[in-house]
């Protein structure tokens, strides 16, 4: 059977500091979702390579936020991007 890849862009979680997180995929493929606590600071790289990063190893900056909670993910990555844990040359832990 025939089939058609298409490439589409990867989700933008958030953008700060001149530094864009987006949300990682396994193997670059679309289904079923991103993963839950994995990102990546380059579209083009996947959940399985070693830009990709779990949100659980950047420290919170706050008490009340918790990284089990996706509603804190933004949060918690503003902070890593504000003291230098991410960077736009695509450092993370």
């Amino acid at each position: 059977m025939p089939y058609r890849r298409e490439y589409f862009d990867a989700e933008t979680v958030l953008t700060h500091q001149g530094v864009t997180v987006y949300a990682a995929y396994d193997e670059d493929d679309l289904e079923p979702s991103p993963a839950a606590y994995w990102y990546v600071l380059d579209p083009d790289h996947c959940l399985h390579d070693e830009t990709a990063f779990d949100i659980r190893d950047l420290a919170l900056g706050d008490p009340a936020l918790c990284a089990d909670r996706p509603a804190d993910h933004a949060a918690i990555l503003t902070h890593a991007i504000a003291t230098g844990q991410l960077d736009a040359a695509g450092n993370h832990p």
